[in-house]
């Protein structure tokens, strides 16, 4: 059925050997063996299935089945030849013989599925197979030379993709799809999705559709016809998601938003015609301020350019959880939404996307980094810029917002920070509305259902910002981007910066979401909201046309889904070796800690995230354990070529360190952690790395192994605590809580009850996600204690808590509340500010509240009893203020005026002692 020049398919493969050693070829799925595609057949014969026939896309399938030790294909699919490997295409190259029949694809399926007896017991598949010879989605302004010399792979011949590889990187990428069982078509019916345009048949030139023949009257020819287009689906899908649409040209899409009815709109409400033409060039060049200009040449240039460069400012990016992302981009849009804690966060994660075979996105950028010659190198890199504020400027606004939407309407692949800014306290910030309410009216336009949000963790073992950050922190101010700046950042090539760890939570399917949502408030019985306004449908296809994101309702949701996205990049941190160390040191009261110390509450810290992972179900973890040995080995530059350095650790290596068992009744004494000679490495490399960045030095005039805490560093070290003070808080506030309580009085339910008080006012501290109820963090948080000796296990069991009075379990129980007592200080010393001013003026402002509170903990630092820095209270303000606010702790009085609701502080009096700051009020 297949031939070239009166030969069979089969006879031409011996002439490409050459080609084993002129390219590489890159499996997806990542890290696919033997053992792995035998569960994916599941056991079952198969029918390879290429888009197009090419003999050249025949080798590469042998070469990597061949690698695989699975059977290669030597023929095509034929009801009378039972193969284990065989092939069919959906059509043919033009050049091969084959018989003249509109769709002969779903004739010889239909003869399978006719006469094969492996059909009816389950032991056939189709199983679709993609093969990229180049990574160029395309663009309808390309060069017409280069068009006919390298077209896209689904016309291009043998010689061409050949020759579009050996200009390229010499590089392969073949995606295997998912296996569809035949016997399928026999019991159901397969889905009937509607196909791409591209994909569909076109009808017969003649006005009158032709008879079909008997053959396509057949059941099994139509049967055959919906797998063909099942097949089409996955296809698409499998582009799309490694190649993304074709690109645009900047007229076109200046056109497109010109041409849309929104806009005619807006242009006929600002005047006449002469005012017409003038708007009408304002948004063209506002258009040309905003708009990306994505060049595929580029990528690949940059590329280049960052294998060299993160081999010497990193010595690893680690990549978590990409597995689920992978799958979902070929179901649906995918909209990333990241922390933002550096400026090489966008460049890193499209980098990591490219390298992982996934479309780098288009970025929204602030306008401050549009400068020449960042700004044109960013533009081609995907980046498209924003202005900080539209206030006033509807045109601006308008354009900007149907920009958006344009490259949503076309599938573009989208990353914006929801944060606003770049973290400089380590933790969340809270988010910023905007670009989310833009997308969200493109979705609801659209009713595009399949968009997926993934959150995205970006983790640092050494921020390369950090000294910019905490003079920033010490009363500096922000250094505005420029072209020193960046010349500047040449220095960064020639330090050290650890690893970075990327980090993907679980995806939001943006339909899901929305019918969670409203289904949730009719079910709560709200069938109102404040406005008087009810809920609306919570399916997105029953929605009303003219539905807006400035509706009330659905600003809820908006509101909803971005603090949703800050607590799945929660639920997927990684804690960086930085982390764990910043954390040890900030949590001693004293400067100076010796070796042996240092160590045992690094590995209590590491210990306690596993099992947070194990406890919570979240995906958290230390930087030092690896997510996927098997694919960090094979995953190239990302994991595997910064660890050739003789000494250095690697990722295949690191193993969980060991925890010996002890018993939980409170007369034995607690064991120290135990752990093996590798972890030793983990922590010996993270003492080397916090000398070598000064977070702490060696204490000279110790007797043992000591080292003393950097001063200097103080504020660098309170960003890498806030990058995991989320999970700090765990065991640290049911700590700092059980020691507030009655011994006699100490029960699991009372512990709910007042960690649900603190949850709520520090909602926006912690984002833990709201699948985790409070009694699941109270009972995780006790069992961490239980493993470390602290807690009565059998006393447990009954709902009552029994702590250990043995020094090493007191020891560590304050370590944990140790932890969190930097903002317990924050909050409480701003409610007592509150509490006097209210005493001196009966009412307060925010400014006034803030400076007070400052004064206040100055005094306290002072005397030795507040054990954060006092400048802490003016960095933290605002945020501690906005969380006291919200929670209705101060309450509005008059104008801009403010006071403190006694009520409400009755519920956390407990844990806010304001009691004991009252000293050090004049």
């Amino acid at each position: 059925m297949y031939k070239y020049l009166g030969f069979h398919f089969a006879a031409w493969l011996w002439l490409l050997w050459p080609l084993r050693f002129l390219i590489k070829i890159e499996v997806r799925p990542e890290g696919l063996t033997r053992e792995k595609f035998l569960e994916l057949i599941n056991n079952r014969d198969l029918i390879y299935v290429f888009q197009r026939m090419s003999f050249v896309d025949v080798y590469v399938l042998n070469r990597v089945l061949n690698q695989l030790r699975m059977p290669r294909v030597r023929s095509e699919a034929h009801a009378r030849r039972k193969r284990v490997a065989s092939l069919l295409a959906i059509r043919h190259r033009p050049g091969f013989v084959s018989v003249d029949r509109r769709d002969s694809f779903s004739e010889h399926l239909a003869s399978i599925l006719k006469a094969d007896s492996r059909v009816a017991k389950d032991g056939l598949a189709l199983f679709p197979v993609t093969i990229f010879w180049k990574r160029n989605a395309g663009r309808p302004d390309r060069n017409p030379v280069l068009r006919i010399l390298f077209p896209e792979d689904a016309v291009a011949t043998s010689v061409q993709k050949i020759l579009s590889v050996l200009f390229a990187k010499r590089v392969v990428h073949l995606h295997f799809g998912q296996p569809i069982s035949l016997q399928e078509g026999l019991t159901s019916a397969v889905d009937q999705e509607s196909v791409p345009n591209e994909f569909q048949m076109q009808p017969p030139s003649s006005e009158q559709k032709p008879l079909p023949s008997p053959e396509e009257s057949t059941n099994e020819f139509q049967i055959a016809r919906r797998f063909r287009r099942k097949l089409l689906i996955q296809f698409i899908r499998e582009r799309t998601a490694a190649l993304g649409p074709m690109l645009y040209e900047f007229n076109g899409m200046a056109n497109w938003i010109l041409g849309s009815k929104e806009t005619k709109k807006i242009l006929e409400v600002q005047g006449g015609n002469a005012e017409l033409r003038k708007n009408q060039i304002k948004i063209f060049k506002y258009l040309k301020e905003i708009a990306a200009n994505y060049s595929f040449t580029a990528i690949r240039a940059y590329e280049l350019v960052f294998d060299f460069l993160w081999t010497r400012i990193f010595k690893g990016v680690r990549v978590r959880n990409i597995d689920a992302v992978s799958h979902v981009a070929k179901g649906g849009q995918i909209i990333w939404m990241p922390s933002h804690r550096s400026h090489l966060d966008y460049l890193l994660l499209s980098y990591v996307l490219f390298k992982k075979n996934l479309v780098p996105p288009h970025i929204a950028a602030g306008v401050n980094l549009s400068f020449w010659p960042a700004g044109p190198i960013l533009r081609r890199g995907g980046a498209f810029f924003l202005r900080r504020s539209f206030a006033g400027n509807k045109l601006y606004a308008h354009t900007f917002a149907n920009y958006v939407h344009f490259l949503l309407h076309n599938s573009f692949p989208l990353e914006f920070f929801h944060e606003g800014g770049r973290s400089r306290i380590g933790k969340l910030l809270a988010p910023k509305f905007g670009m989310l309410s833009m997308c969200t009216t493109s979705v609801l336009k659209r009713r595009a259902e399949n968009t997926y949000i993934v959150p995205v963790y970006i983790g640092y073992d050494k921020v390369v910002e950090g000294d910019a950050y905490a003079k920033e922190l010490g009363g500096a101010k922000k250094e505005k981007e420029n072209l020193f700046q960046l010349l500047g950042a040449v220095k960064h090539l020639f330090g050290n910066y650890g690893r970075v760890d990327v980090s993907f939570g679980a995806p939001i399917r943006f339909g899901d979401a929305w019918e969670q949502f409203f289904g949730n408030q009719f079910a709560a019985g709200r069938p109102e909201d404040a406005k008087g306004l009810a809920p609306l449908s919570s399916s997105i296809a029953d929605l009303p046309d003219d539905v807006d994101a400035r509706d009330p309702r659905v600003q809820n949701f908006v509101r909803h889904l971005s603090i949703r996205v800050n607590q799945n990049i929660n639920s997927t941190a990684t804690a960086s070796g930085s982390a764990l160390l910043t954390s040890v040191l900030l949590a001693n009261n004293d400067s100076s800690m010796t070796e042996f110390m240092i160590r045992e509450r690094i590995s209590i810290l590491h210990n306690m995230i596993l099992r947070l992972s194990t406890l919570l179900g979240w995906t958290v973890s230390p930087s030092s354990t690896s997510d996927n040995p098997q694919s960090n080995e094979d995953s190239g530059f990302l994991l595997t070529q910064f660890h050739e350095e003789e000494g250095k650790i690697q990722e295949k290596d690191v193993t969980t360190p060991v925890t010996q068992e002890t018993k939980s009744e409170s007369n034995v004494i607690p064991q120290p952690l135990q752990s093996g000679l590798t972890f030793d490495k983990i922590i010996d490399e993270i003492l080397k790395d916090g000398q070598s960045w000064q977070f702490l030095t060696p204490d000279k005039s110790s007797q043992e192994s000591a080292f003393v805490r950097n001063k200097e560093k103080e504020m660098n070290l309170w960003w890498y605590r806030g990058t995991i003070f989320h999970l700090l808080a765990v065991p640290g506030l049911v700590s700092s809580l059980l020691a507030d309580m009655n011994p006699e009085d100490s029960t699991v339910a009372k512990l709910d009850s007042r960690l649900s008080a603190i949850r709520e006012v520090w909602a926006e501290e912690l984002y833990w996600p709201d699948t985790a109820s409070t009694s699941t963090i109270v009972l995780a948080g006790l069992a961490i204690l239980q493993d470390l000796g602290c807690v009565d296990a059998a006393k447990l069991e009954r709902g009552e808590i029994l702590l250990s009075t043995h020094p090493i379990a007191l020891e560590r129980m304050k370590f944990f509340a140790d932890l969190v007592r930097p903002e317990r200080e924050l909050y409480s010393i701003q409610l007592f500010a509150g509490i006097e001013l209210v005493e001196r003026k009966g009412s307060f402002s925010r400014d006034e509240l803030i400076r007070r509170a400052t004064e206040i903990h100055r005094a306290a630092f002072l005397r030795g009893v507040a054990s954060t820095p006092a400048n802490l209270s003016q960095v933290f303000g605002n945020r501690t203020f906005e969380a006291l606010y919200r929670t209705g702790l101060f309450v509005p009085k008059s104008g801009l005026r403010l006071c403190v609701s006694f009520t409400e502080l009755v519920s956390v009096s407990h844990f806010f002692d304001v009691a004991s700051w009252r000293e050090f009020s004049p």
